[in-house]
């Protein structure tokens, strides 16, 4: 399959607005639960201030500190953390529903309706979520790597004779980091589009594995894919969040917009993660005929070699008579009359005799 078609499919055919929607709805079950604590912290803090409408549309220095300093009781940063562990623990049990609507669009090759989005959803619930579970072992590993980076950077730092040594250690550690949980969520993506390509599989680990082949076989598609679906989809989301930043709230109609634009970025984000698994499983599709065509071709018995042409009798060759040695033949008759017979011959008197007579004894 070549590269740019493989990538152009994927981020076409992903952006479904069915599918979008289906995103929006669900990363609002996670966010509504990390803000309900916010909001009642908040809401003790700002409701009865004489700039409660300013402090909405956007909060100065002063404010924030304050803020700030409340989250530092106790009690109120138990509630947040409380809020903040319950909205993960929501994403951990929606995204392997938002996944399994997604397997759907990966096999389908036209629009999917909304009702067979669900119905996917459900039935591959339970493989969506062994993957979740599957993946967090990656993750662990790039946590547990990442960690021995910056204290690796960090012992370097104290050792470091200039401010910029010091720096680019941690730099360095960032970035490993980054390329490590970036790998990390590949892998786990392309166990998902493992069951996309091949239907039949049950095994989250046994998926998980051939996404890791899959990656060891196709390391450039697979890299460009995951960049390039990240940078349509996460650009787009952070675009719409810049600009969401800049919308001016300070009615209902402005706080209205700023919520819709947050929506369309949460729906960039299911995009970049739709475009995903679409693209792993045409690789994996794309991968496994390659894989057939080659060991169909090796075990192919060598054919035999064509029977040499048997000439037709009585047929000569005037290229092999041209190329023959030079044969010598007697001379001609006429050539040597001494050795012409006569044409007539008499026998003398004699030897009729002693041919016809009887022989004699010598005594």
């Amino acid at each position: 399959m070549i590269t740019p078609r493989l990538y152009r499919r994927s981020l076409g055919h992903a952006f479904q607005v069915r599918l979008l929607l289906l995103y929006v709805v669900g990363s609002l079950i996670p966010a509504i639960f990390a803000a309900m604590p916010l909001r009642r912290v908040l809401s003790n803090l700002l409701d009865h201030s004489p700039r409660a409408k300013d402090l909405v549309a956007a909060l100065d220095s002063h404010a924030a500190i304050d803020i700030l300093r409340q989250f530092g009781d106790a009690q109120t940063s138990g509630s947040v953390a409380t809020g903040f562990a319950t909205a993960i623990v929501a994403a951990l049990l929606v995204g392997p529903f938002l996944a399994g609507a997604a397997l759907l669009v990966a096999r389908a090759e036209e629009t999917v309706r909304t009702r067979a989005l669900l119905a996917s959803a459900g039935e591959n619930y339970g493989r969506m979520f062994r993957v979740a579970l599957t993946g967090l072992v990656p993750l662990a590993l790039a946590a547990a790597v990442s960690g021995a980076f910056f204290k690796t950077a960090r012992n370097a730092a104290e050792r470091a004779l200039t401010e910029s040594d010091a720096v680019r250690g941690g730099r360095l550690a960032m970035l490993a980091t980054v390329l490590l949980v970036f790998l990390a969520q590949l892998c786990v993506d392309a166990a998902r589009a493992m069951f996309a390509a091949e239907p039949y599989r049950k095994s989250a680990i046994l998926a998980f594995w051939a996404g890791v082949l899959l990656l060891v076989r196709r390391p450039l598609r697979s890299i460009g894919l995951g960049l390039t679906t990240l940078l349509a989809g996460g650009g787009v989301a952070i675009a719409l969040l810049l600009l969401r930043l800049r919308i001016p709230q300070q009615g209902p109609g402005s706080v209205l917009l700023a919520f819709l634009v947050a929506q369309l970025a949460a729906a960039g984000i299911g995009w970049h993660r739709t475009a995903r698994i679409v693209g792993f499983a045409e690789l994996a599709r794309a991968d496994a005929a390659d894989r057939e065509r080659r060991s169909a071709f090796a075990t192919l018995p060598p054919e035999p070699a064509p029977p040499a042409p048997i000439p037709a009798l009585g047929t000569r060759s005037a290229v092999l008579d041209a190329l023959a040695p030079p044969v010598s033949l007697p001379p001609p008759v006429a050539a040597n009359p001494a050795e012409r017979l006569p044409l007539s011959f008499e026998p003398s008197p004699g030897a009729n005799r002693a041919l016809s007579g009887p022989r004699h004894s010598g005594t």
